[in-house]
């Protein structure tokens, strides 16, 4: 299946019913999770050590972003 963030073709594993972690997300949390992934594509292709570190310093923050986010939007519900 083609990733709607990274445009790469994944597996993806079919599971009876979705971990807590994939519950319904806004919109903007997505986006900061997207982030998240094309960061850690690019550290992957990264050849220079200090360039991957950068990327995969990227990618945590958006994820954190996007997880303080959901968690922010979450309390406001």
């Amino acid at each position: 299946m083609r990733c709607r963030f990274c445009g790469q073709e994944h597996a993806w594993e079919i599971v009876k019913r979705l971990p807590a972690t994939a519950a319904l997300m806004s919109i903007k949390a997505e986006d900061f999770l997207g982030r998240s992934v094309q960061s850690d594509v690019l550290a992957a292709h990264a050849t220079n050590p200090t360039v991957r570190h950068m990327h995969e310093h990227m990618s945590s923050q958006w994820y954190q972003l996007g997880v303080e986010h959901e968690a922010k939007a979450a309390a406001l519900a």
